[in-house]
């Protein structure tokens, strides 16, 4: 099968297939990846006709990094990332991401509202880690990054933090 962002895909054998799409005026890395192999074309075709709906996506996604940091989990993933970037990033990124190096005027709203869409895995043979949305607060900045995890079905089935 042929697809306009990561080329020619042979669902009937491993292999990693990697592009970049334009995503809210910001290139974003996407990356297939079939472990195993003999992956139903239909199952690899459902899954990339989610990157047309990406802005719905991403929607659900910024608000489940949102709810994750409003509950009384201090252990949440977002609240984690932003307890991280707060403590240890430098004062000239701090300036330059949210216009002070005050490290109390870093919160929760700010953090999020800086988070940028670097990658999407496309993963479908992994029935709960089908459709990752990452996000960051930028690639030179951090390798950090909170990921926006989606099962086979289109549900959002958790928020965690990678490195």
């Amino acid at each position: 099968m042929l697809h306009p962002v990561l080329g020619t895909i042979d669902a009937s054998a491993p292999g990693d297939w990697q592009g970049t799409l334009r995503f809210a005026e910001r290139d974003v890395d996407v990356e297939l990846s079939i472990e195993r192999g003999a992956v139903p074309e239909e199952t690899v075709t459902a899954l990339l006709a989610r990157l047309e709906k990406l802005d719905e996506l991403d929607a659900v996604a910024r608000a489940a990094l949102a709810s994750n940091a409003s509950g009384d989990d201090e252990d949440a993933a977002t609240l984690v990332y932003v307890d991280h970037h707060r403590d240890e990033l430098p004062d000239s990124d701090l300036e330059a991401l949210f216009g002070s190096a005050d490290r109390d005027r870093v919160d929760v709203s700010r953090v999020l509202s800086k988070l940028e869409l670097v990658r999407i895995g496309l993963y479908p043979e992994d029935a709960d880690y089908h459709f990752l949305l990452d996000y960051s607060l930028g690639r030179e900045i951090s390798d950090y990054v909170l990921c926006a995890v989606f099962d086979s079905a289109g549900k959002l089935h958790e928020i965690e933090l990678e490195s």
